[in-house]
């Protein structure tokens, strides 16, 4: 049985696709169909599912003007990246840094909406207790 790689190895493995695919104006599709795997698989690099292997690896890093050891950083090198790869591998992180925080801002905006709904059905209920409280106390007086 084969170890799973860091979870940092997948986090720059991403970083580096993605800037690299944004760099050169590819989708997934097209990354895809030009490293010869289905978009699937593609997917699954990009979600850190999974790493390419062997040939793949190799096609995917001529396709995007990459070295091998450059597509996951830290494989063969004392440090992750250096020179113009540093740029890359930052910019990735950017990347994601801005992914997460687009979904912090998406996620606080559900809350604030199912805090708020939240509100309007307390205060509903609240309303409907009044009114029950109301004609209980009219009944009685009656």
């Amino acid at each position: 049985m084969t170890a799973k790689p860091d979870p940092d190895v997948y986090r720059g493995f991403r970083a580096v696709l993605v800037t690299a695919m944004r760099r050169l104006g590819l989708s997934q599709r097209e990354v895809a169909q030009r490293v010869g795997v289905s978009e699937s698989t593609v997917g699954k690099w990009l979600h850190r599912q999974t790493l390419p292997s062997g040939q793949f690896l190799t096609r995917l890093a001529e396709v995007l003007g990459l070295k091998s050891d450059q597509l996951i950083p830290g494989s063969g090198r004392a440090s992750p990246v250096s020179g113009e790869d540093a740029s890359a591998y930052l910019t990735g992180g950017r990347v994601v840094l801005a992914e997460l925080q687009d979904l912090l801002r998406e996620l606080e905006q559900r809350w604030e909406h199912q805090s708020a709904r939240g509100a309007r059905a307390l205060e509903h209920y609240q309303e409907v207790e009044r009114s029950r409280g109301a004609r209980k106390r009219r009944s009685k007086g009656s």
